[in-house]
C-alpha cells in the first residue's frame, strides 16, 4: 500500500512539474522559436515517455498489489474454511461416537422388545392350547365301569360276569367295543382252566351318559362242585376286561378292568386305563 502512495506522489510532482515549465521559460525570437521548436518536441515526447512509463509502472504496481492481496486473501479464506472443516471433523467424531453408541443401545432395546414379545406370544400360544385341551377334556367321552357282578352262582346255572359300561362324558363315545376273558384256578394247587373268551362285537355310539352291559358266561365253573369252591375261595376266578372307544375329536381311549373273586362270590377289581 505504501508502495501505490509513493507512485502517485511522483506522478503527481511530475504532472506540476511539465505544467510549470513553459511559464518559466524566456521569451525567444521567432528564429530561436523555430529552432527550439524540434528539441521542445522531442523534449515533451520523451516526458510525456516518461510519465506514461510511470503511469504504466503504478498501474502495474498497483495490480502486483491486487494480486498480492487477493493472493493472501485468498489464502486467508482457504485456511479458515480448512479450520473450519477441521473443527467441524473434530465435532462430529464424538457425535459419531454418540450416535454409534445410541444405535447399539437402540439396536439392544430392539432385541430385548422382541424377545419379551416372542415370549408374550409363545405363553399367549401356550395359553390358547392349555384352554383348548381343558375344553377338550370337558366335552369328550369318558367311558367307566359303573356296575360289576357275579351272577348265577346256583347249580344248574352257568355263572356270568357282568360289567356295566357307562359314557360320563358330555359327547359321544364312537366306536364303542368291549370284550373280556376269564379263567380259574386253584389257590392251593396246580389246577387251571382255560381261558374263556369274548370278542369285539361291532363298534356302536355310546351317547353321553348311556350305559352298556357286557356278559361274559364261565361254563367252565358250571359244575356245582366249581361253584361251592369258588364260594370257598377254594378256586380263584380272574377276568380282564376291555374297552375302547374314540372321542369326537378322533382320539382313541381304553379302559381295561381286572377282576378276581373273593369268598362268597365277590369281586375285587382294579382298573387300568
Amino acid at each position: 500500500m505504501s508502495g501505490i502512495i509513493k507512485a502517485f506522489a511522483l506522478l503527481g510532482l511530475l504532472t506540476v512539474l511539465g505544467a510549470a515549465a513553459p511559464q518559466n521559460r524566456p521569451d525567444l525570437t521567432a528564429t530561436d522559436k523555430d529552432a527550439s521548436v524540434e528539441p521542445a518536441k522531442r523534449q515533451a515526447l520523451v516526458e510525456r515517455g516518461k510519465n506514461e512509463a510511470i503511469v504504466e509502472a503504478a498501474r502495474r504496481g498497483l495490480a502486483l498489489q491486487r494480486a498480492e492481496h487477493e493472493r493472501v486473501d485468498r489464502e486467508r479464506r482457504n485456511l479458515a474454511a480448512q479450520e473450519s472443516v477441521a473443527g467441524s471433523t473434530a465435532t462430529m467424531v464424538p457425535l459419531a461416537a454418540w450416535q454409534l453408541l445410541l444405535s447399539i443401545i437402540g439396536v439392544a432395546g430392539l432385541g430385548v422388545t422382541l424377545y419379551y414379545a416372542h415370549q408374550s406370544s409363545e405363553h399367549a400360544r401356550r395359553a390358547v392350547e392349555v384352554a383348548a385341551d381343558t375344553g377338550k377334556r370337558q366335552l369328550r367321552a369318558y367311558v367307566v365301569q359303573s356296575d360289576l357282578a357275579l351272577k348265577r352262582m346256583i347249580p344248574g346255572e352257568v355263572p356270568v360276569i357282568e360289567v356295566i359300561f357307562k359314557n360320563s362324558g358330555q359327547t359321544p363315545a364312537l366306536n364303542f367295543q368291549a370284550w373280556g376273558q376269564a379263567a380259574i384256578h386253584r389257590t392251593a394247587g396246580p389246577f387251571r382252566s382255560s381261558p374263556t373268551n369274548s370278542h369285539p362285537g361291532p363298534g356302536i355310539d355310546l351317547g353321553a351318559d348311556c350305559v352298556s352291559a357286557l356278559p361274559l358266561e364261565i361254563e367252565a365253573i358250571a359244575d356245582p362242585q366249581f361253584i361251592r369252591e369258588v364260594q370257598a375261595n377254594i378256586l380263584t376266578l380272574t377276568a380282564q376286561f376291555i374297552a375302547t372307544y374314540e372321542d369326537i375329536y378322533g382320539e382313541k381311549h381304553a379302559l381295561r378292568l381286572n377282576v378276581r373273586t373273593l369268598g362268597n362270590g365277590n369281586l375285587l377289581q382294579t382298573v387300568l386305563y
